[in-house]
């Protein structure tokens, strides 16, 4: 059965006491408005045709892949279509207001510039209101969080004393950014990682291993592997229902519940192990596919820097605050980091995006280009 039916069915049957149809047809009826409820009346509708358990499984699962595609494949196309009204809001208009204001006004119009910055939070919704699920789970301790905020107020308290709050705010969302990147990049590694680990469950249990003993051989064999100390906690805990692990990866949690429910009912069966493998090598590979039809954002954030310093601080002659046009021109490249950092990346917390456009924008701001 595949891990998506899995974890319910077995609390509601299994542990329960009552048959797999029936948990099935009580999961269908709580889940009567979204996908997983047309999967199980599907499941359902099969069974009473004569179609196979294992058949059934399998179909239910090729249709959620298939409705994961169409949704990686729609999010894509909609973040395109999204992306061009951004570049057009954020870097054009700015660029067409501030280069008329300096060439013919002598002067900025603060109500102008600010107009089109109010609408931001608005693009940030919509791209929140389509986009899928982020798989991370983030969480820390105060005390590993403090020293970051403790850099990041101390590289931006001279910028605001200097007149550059925006680089400020940049320079701090750098350094706020930093653990947060630390624990996607845990979370991404422990999903590469579970294809692996489940295929040496199904290695280990088709040669007589309990699901136990299974974990213990791969914790044996690990030396500096990132699940391993995920691993030794699931372990002592294999037998409590009750406990979970928190690990920053969503996914990996959820199926090492999956095993948890299968070895408390004692269901062991490599091939399993092998579907739940397949199944997220698929969504692996419909995520990677999805990050690099979004990598032109990425590029298109860090040139936009470069964009609007040539563009407009060649006018900064005209202007008797240039400190104002590179503060106008930082909150632009802070906005547009922020959006496309939310499309290509599901997450604003990016910081390889916020470290590059950060520095080039503050190298660029030290060179002189009045005309």
């Amino acid at each position: 059965m595949p891990p998506f039916i899995t974890p319910p069915l077995l609390v509601s049957s299994g542990l329960n006491g009552i048959s797999t149809s029936r948990a099935i047809v009580n999961r269908s009826r709580l889940h009567k408005r979204n996908i997983l409820g047309s999967i199980y009346s599907d499941f359902i509708d099969s069974e009473s045709i004569g179609v196979s358990l294992s058949l059934r499984a399998r179909q239910s699962l090729e249709k959620v892949m298939n409705r994961l595609k169409e949704n990686y494949s729609t999010y894509i196309q909609r973040s395109s279509d999204l992306s061009e009204i951004l570049f057009s809001f954020f870097l054009l208009l700015p660029i067409m207001l501030i280069s008329f204001q300096l060439a013919f006004n002598n002067g900025l119009n603060v109500t102008q510039l600010i107009a089109p910055l109010l609408v931001s939070p608005l693009f940030y919704f919509a791209i929140t209101s389509f986009q899928p699920s982020s798989d991370y789970l983030i969480k820390f301790k105060l005390r590993e969080f403090m020293p970051f905020f403790a850099l990041s107020i101390g590289f931006a308290i001279p910028l605001l004393v200097l007149g550059y709050p925006v680089y400020a705010i940049m320079l701090a969302m750098v350094f706020l950014s930093f653990p947060f990147y630390l624990q996607m990049r845990k979370a991404d590694s422990l999903m590469e990682k579970l294809p692996s680990l489940l295929d040496r469950l199904s290695d280990y249990t088709r040669v007589g291993y309990s699901l136990r003993g299974s974990i213990l051989r791969i914790i044996e064999s690990s030396s500096n592997d990132i699940t391993k100390d995920y691993l030794i906690s699931f372990v002592k805990t294999l037998d409590k229902k009750d406990e979970f692990i928190c690990s920053p990866s969503w996914t990996f949690n959820a199926f090492l519940e999956a095993l948890r429910r299968i070895n408390i009912l004692g269901f062991i069966d490599e091939k399993v192990f092998i579907e739940m493998s397949s199944t997220v090598q698929d969504i692996l590979n419909m995520r990677n596919s999805m990050k690099r039809n979004l990598q032109l954002f990425t590029f298109i954030s860090v040139l936009t820097p470069l964009i609007l310093h040539f563009s407009l601080y060649s006018f900064s002659f005209l202007n008797f605050n240039s400190k104002f046009l590179l503060n106008v021109i930082g909150i632009y490249v802070l906005t547009l980091e922020i959006l496309y950092s939310k499309i290509s990346r599901l997450t604003i917390f990016n910081f390889p995006l916020l470290l590059v456009t950060t520095v080039t924008t503050l190298i660029v701001s030290f060179i002189p280009l009045s005309l």
